[in-house]
């Protein structure tokens, strides 16, 4: 079989020997992974995909698409092949290292951030191997402040200070966390353990700070971690630019002090779902845009502003600020309730509360 670009299932394993792609077929099967090889005498090997061009290129395709990454020989040839693609810890692909008799699985590259180390564990009791965990926080079950950002869904702002915050962890000192959204955090179960809540009276310094703002982290020791819990609603003229939206959706994020990292979507009525410019929009956001019928739009609860032009055109006076609402969904609060500009309206809502996984 020769190789076709993205290989099957998430997981790819890429062995070096005979005894490697034995193994490596056996965890294939098992885990629905895509099986490569790249060896002298893999012409018997009918099973896997042949890597018929310089191992470095094949993992850089393996960095584009994301994929995790099981090498099934020595370390050394991982390392090599993935040097040139290595960027950072919060963008980085799984890489994990296996020997070919299948004694040790190492997870060597994204181990907390992208799951490598729970993908080990996963290897190891498939097979009996033994799991070098070698991540500070996971060997001294210490509060890592990337899992739970990943968890939990924030944006990291200043992925620089995690290093301090994992060393704090590590050394087991307690780490102080304060919320400035405009919604209250509602923790599912108790806080993790080593984290101290901080209340509004509290004047300590935070370790970690939950924060829609646009104020830019200046404490080197603070981590500022941004959740998607705005909702934008939109309603347009046809054929509106995406220039002229972009423009718009900023202004008042700008004037609001709120971070576009913080949105969480983009909606409108049902008629707008093929718009260019809101898509486009979305896509640049990286958030989805769900679109309401009218008699949806009608059925949400609140005072919102009318117009009898748009309820004459599409059934219903306000399509920005109900989108956003039903977006956000019951018990939602209205940060905007419909701005007006140049054949476009926006609206902000977000939820009534931001639940935490701790």
């Amino acid at each position: 079989m020769k190789e076709t670009g993205s290989g099957e299932g998430n997981l790819r394993i890429i062995c070096f020997t005979g005894k490697g792609y034995l193994l490596g077929k056996m965890l294939a099967e098992k885990m629905s992974a895509g099986l490569y090889v790249k060896c002298r005498d893999d012409a018997e090997m009918t099973s896997a995909i042949h890597v018929d061009r310089p191992l470095s290129d094949w993992t850089h395709e393996v960095f584009v698409a994301g994929d995790p990454v099981l090498f099934i020989g020595a370390a050394g040839i991982a390392v090599r092949a993935i040097a040139p693609s290595v960027r950072d810890k919060l963008t980085d692909v799984p890489i994990l290292v296996m020997d070919m008799e299948g004694r040790f699985v190492i997870p060597i590259l994204s181990g907390h951030y992208g799951g490598a180390n729970r993908l080990a564990e996963k290897i190891a009791d498939m097979t009996g191997a033994t799991p070098v965990i070698t991540t500070g926080t996971d060997i001294v079950g210490a509060f890592a402040a990337d899992i739970f950002a990943k968890e939990n869904n924030l944006e990291i702002r200043n992925p620089h200070v995690l290093p301090v915050i994992s060393g704090k962890a590590v050394r087991g000192e307690e780490l102080l966390f304060r919320s400035k959204l405009p919604i209250p955090c509602n923790w599912q179960g108790k806080e993790p353990c080593g984290v101290r809540i901080l209340q509004p009276e509290d004047d300590e310094k935070e370790d970690i700070c939950l924060t829609v703002g646009l104020d830019t982290p200046s404490a080197e020791d603070t981590l500022y971690l941004t959740p998607r819990i705005l909702h934008i609603g939109i309603g347009c003229k046809k054929d509106i630019s995406f220039e002229a939206l972009y423009a718009f959706m900023m202004e008042l994020l700008s004037e609001k002090g709120l971070d576009r990292e913080a949105v969480a979507g983009l909606s409108s009525i049902d008629r707008k779902k093929d718009e260019k410019a809101i898509l486009r929009l979305a896509n640049d956001l990286g958030v989805p845009f769900r679109t309401f019928t009218p008699e949806e739009l009608l059925e949400v609860e609140g005072t919102f502003p009318q117009s009898a032009f748009v309820e004459e055109k599409v059934g219903v006076g306000n399509v920005s600020a109900r989108a956003a609402a039903a977006d956000a969904g019951e018990g939602y609060l209205l940060l905007e309730n419909t701005r007006k500009k140049d054949g476009m309206t926006l609206a902000v809502a977000i939820p009534r509360e931001f639940p935490i996984r701790g």
